[in-house]
């Protein structure tokens, strides 16, 4: 596990999706190392994530969504985003399809985003609601995702994100978690002369610290390191 766990920290950026397409040519690439306290056995699962988005065009973002450990992948799911209807009272709105395969089986994943930035007391902030349809698990049945975030800058460097994930499952109960977690933005290093140029796609760099507790249905505690970024 050590060696995913720097695998992951060496290429590291973002894991909230939202309506906002990436803009063209541009990358965001974010991956965390997990640990689970699973309260039933007494044991910790750890385990790696990785997401990635890339602006094909302005409008359409690809991208790529991975769960899983040296010993098995949970998940593995490619993905196209697209900007729908026309912005109302600045919130955005974004439908996505994907596919790939969640414990082994092949899935079909639809979703549907909204969301907006807004200024509180001088300070930049974004809510959204991201939904997913994961179809096509004859094990674990069919399930609908939700994630609604809350997110705000508390300082230059520093963001805050709420997050609320939930879950109607088809074979087994129905799930609320509360994810918080502090993200804090690197400084970057100056260069000079021709090092500067050649790195000026170089982009920003963030370090996140997160925790995920149960509210209904879940039992078991989560902590995450993860690094992103975008260039």
């Amino acid at each position: 596990m050590f060696r995913l766990v720097v695998l992951l920290l060496v290429f590291a950026t973002h894991a909230q999706a939202g309506p906002w397409p990436r803009g063209k040519g541009n990358v965001f690439f974010s991956a965390h190392a997990n640990a689970e306290y699973i309260e039933e056995f007494g044991t910790i699962r750890q385990y790696g994530s990785v997401y990635a988005e890339y602006g094909l065009t302005d409008r359409i973002t690809l991208g790529i969504d991975y769960n899983g450990s040296e010993i098995a992948t949970d998940k593995v799911i490619a993905f196209a985003r697209i900007p729908v209807f026309k912005p109302y009272r600045n919130f955005l709105f974004a439908a996505e399809i994907g596919a790939g395969q969640v414990n082994g089986e092949t899935v079909f994943r639809p979703g549907f985003s909204v969301g907006r930035g807004f200024t509180w007391r001088e300070r930049n902030g974004w809510i959204t609601l991201d939904t997913r349809a994961i179809l096509g698990a004859s094990t674990l049945g069919d399930r609908i995702e939700a994630d609604f975030t809350f997110g705000i800058s508390a300082t230059k460097r520093t963001k805050v994100i709420l997050q609320l994930q939930g879950g109607m499952q088809s074979k087994g109960d129905d799930y609320l978690k509360f994810a918080p977690s502090v993200v804090f933005e690197l400084k970057q290093r100056k260069q000079r002369g021709k090092r500067k140029k050649r790195n000026a796609r170089k982009g920003k760099q963030f370090i996140e610290f997160g925790v995920t507790t149960g509210i209904a249905n879940y039992d078991n505690h989560e902590a995450k390191l993860g690094i992103w970024r975008e260039f």
